[in-house]
């Protein structure tokens, strides 16, 4: 029985070693002819039936794969680590960078995605953005005098420029209007709706404008040029109205001695005397300087001796006489003989 066991066992040891030697590549095909798979194996039995294995082997472990392999910045695969790769199109100007990261604004290199990229501050000629500058970006920078990054044009910015007069476009709270000229005859001047006493003549409107509100100059209040018959007194220097309209000033503030003064088609004062220019005018009763007749107190509905005296009023004195019979007693004048009833006697 003992001897039946070591026998089995013998050929299990030798079944094992028989199966690495033939399917092991490492080991060769057990032949060991050729050398090529590395010495052969043998294995030998002690006559107390143990196993002894005897090896003689050369091994050589190698591989021609990078481990790395795959991961390679430029390979054009997106590998751990790599935020892009677009193999032969990386690029400091492309999409993706020489180290497989992303063209990002700020980083000054122009992408294939950005307009401009002159670093994060960005500089006269591209935002940080990455937008070329423009007017309406907020940033006023090479001929723009402002930019308030809007497309108002009532304001104090228009197509980034400093509103003024003249620009076209009506600032508001500043301007009434902007026609865009300089033209002071037409119906914005100054960017001030034309008007009268404005100093400018509107043309087709006005007859003069003298930017004044004296209505008895040449110029009148409604820009129209005074003349005889427009009821205003042209008092320049250069007038030859002395009324215009009524009521005409008075003879005595017009230096005259007396008589009523109108104002005749020509604008020149009329009806006013000068007593004692040896004219008899109306209504002068008498001059004393003016040859004629002595005055008589019949001229005057009266009786007397005497005749009455011209004064230097150009006014008769009718002192020297009295009233004609028939008469009212309490008249003016005292009856020239005597009161009967009330009335003035015959004597």
């Amino acid at each position: 029985m003992m001897l039946l066991a070591r026998s089995i066992l013998l050929a299990t040891v030798a079944g094992a070693v028989g199966g690495c030697t033939s399917t092991n590549p490492a080991f060769g095909d057990g032949s060991g002819d050729d050398g090529s798979g590395g010495e052969s194996s043998s294995a030998a039995t002690s006559l107390d039936g143990t196993a002894s294995l005897g090896t003689s082997q050369s091994t050589t472990v190698s591989t021609t794969e990078d481990p790395t392999a795959g991961e390679r910045c430029g390979d054009g695969d997106l590998d751990p680590g790599e935020f892009c790769d677009d193999g032969e199109n990386n690029g400091d100007t492309e999409r993706c960078q020489p180290d497989c990261t992303k063209n990002e604004c700020g980083d000054g290199f122009t992408s294939p995605q950005q307009l401009c990229d002159d670093g994060p501050k960005g500089s006269d000629d591209c935002t940080p953005m990455c937008t070329l500058r423009s007017c309406g970006d907020g940033i006023p920078q090479g001929e723009e005098a402002c930019d308030d990054k809007n497309e108002i044009s009532t304001d104090d910015c228009v197509n980034c420029q400093q509103a003024g007069c003249g620009d076209t476009q009506v600032w508001a709270g500043v301007e009434e209007c902007d026609d865009g000229n300089d033209n002071d005859e037409d119906a914005c001047v100054a960017c001030q709706d034309a008007q009268c006493s404005d100093g400018h003549i509107w043309a087709g409107m006005e007859e003069c404008d003298d930017a004044n509100m004296n209505q008895n100059d040449e110029c009148t209040n409604l820009c129209l040029q005074a003349e005889c018959g427009d009821g205003l007194l042209d008092e320049s220097d250069n007038s030859q109205e002395q009324c215009d309209g009524n009521p005409a000033p008075s003879c005595a503030d017009l230096g005259f001695d007396g008589g009523v003064a109108q104002c005749s088609g020509s604008c020149q004062v009329v009806g006013c005397t000068e007593c004692g220019n040896g004219i008899l005018e109306f209504p002068e009763v008498c001059d004393p300087k003016a040859p004629g007749s002595p005055l008589t107190c019949l001229q005057f509905g009266l009786g007397g001796s005497e005749d009455p005296a011209c004064t230097s009023e150009c006014v008769a004195d009718l002192g020297p006489c009295c009233a004609l019979p028939g008469e009212l007693c309490d008249g003016d004048f005292e009856c020239c003989f005597g009161c009967d009833g009330g009335m003035c006697g015959v004597g």
